[in-house]
């Protein structure tokens, strides 16, 4: 059941008992931008449509869920390396709005949540709806573009091509087991670890790694 992650603040939040001077340096990190003007603009309702309507058990907050995957991308981290600042960087908490230690996530439920939005409409408006956002609030205009810009490549499209072939080897290797279990088996248990048996996305990399691998 689809709900959005509710604007109160818990009791528990980072900066609850620091010192002023504490509190200062926390507001002047990356962490008070992103939580005001990337987190707080992240359109959830977009993502509706992939939770199923009527009663049942609420969806983990998708602000949490994106403004997490753009994190990942912000600092470079490996999916691991991710879900470590998730737990333990207090920046981290800040700039998501969760209180340190009081919201668990399990890594299956980001990976199901990043092959569910795949290609789907919700991401693209979340990339307009957070661009356009920015562009207001820098002051920025579009219509000019100085001679000496350098064009920037996302990483997005990298990791969708990952994305895709990962499917693509655990739908097969799915199948095979399915209809020619003893060919499965006679795998090398190096190869059915690798591939059959993993844990979290295929080969867990940085954002700056991905092309290297990709190629």
């Amino acid at each position: 059941m689809f709900h959005k992650m509710s604007p109160q603040q818990s009791l528990f939040q980072v900066s609850i008992g620091m010192s002023d001077n504490i509190k200062k340096k926390l507001r002047e990190s990356w962490a008070e931008v992103f939580r005001n003007d990337i987190l707080y603009y992240i359109p959830e309702g977009a993502f509706a449509h992939l939770y199923a309507n009527g009663k049942g058990r609420p969806n983990f907050p998708i602000a949490i869920l994106v403004g997490l995957c753009l994190v990942k991308e912000l600092h470079n981290l490996t999916d691991s390396q991710m879900f470590e600042a998730f737990y333990f960087d207090m920046l981290v908490h800040h700039a998501l709005g969760i209180a340190s230690g009081q919201v668990t996530l399990s890594e299956r439920t980001m990976y199901y949540f990043r092959a569910a939005v795949a290609g789907d409409p919700a991401a693209q408006e979340t990339f307009n709806t957070l661009t356009a956002h920015m562009i207001q609030t820098l002051g920025l205009r579009t219509d000019v573009q100085r001679l000496d810009s350098t064009q920037v490549s996302s990483n997005m499209v990298h990791l969708s091509r990952l994305g895709l072939f990962v499917q693509t080897m655990e739908r097969f290797l799915a199948q095979v087991q399915k209809v020619f279990p003893d060919r499965i088996a006679a795998l090398p248990p190096s190869f059915e670890k690798r591939y059959v048996d993993r844990a979290g996305y295929f080969a867990d990399v940085t954002g700056d790694q991905s092309r290297r691998r990709l190629e």
